[in-house]
This record gives structure tokens, sequence and C-alpha cells, in this order.
């Protein structure tokens, strides 16, 4: 799931989801939101940008 992936990733950064949020110019909550809808592609390359990561690598099927 991609609020999973990026909540993993802000831990990592020693950032929260909330500044995260902020850094990509989303609003509060939003990323919390994906959780239960889909994120449009635009906000996912905000947050990829923040996280120094991929969309790709945001987006991508657990393998488990």
């Amino acid at each position: 799931m991609i609020y999973d992936r990026i909540k993993k990733l802000c831990e990592a950064q020693g950032i929260t989801i909330m500044e995260c949020e902020k850094r990509a110019g989303l609003g509060n909550g939003v990323i919390s939101g994906w959780k239960t809808s889909s994120p449009r592609l635009d906000k996912i390359k905000a947050v990829a940008a923040v996280l120094n990561t991929t969309v790709n690598d945001l987006i991508a099927e657990d393998k488990e």
C-alpha cells in the first residue's frame, strides 16, 4: 500500500507524514487519505521528489 511505503520512507528520513505533505505542497491529511483512495499522479510525483525516490518505488506491488 502506498501509504505504508510513504510512512516507512518518512520514518527512515526522520520526518513526519505531515512534514512530507507540507514539503510536497499538499494539504494536511492528504497522504493519510490514500489509505482508502487512490492518489493523483501529480501528488505522487511531489511526494516522491520530497522522499528522493521514484514514483515506481512508491506504487510497486509488495512481493510477499
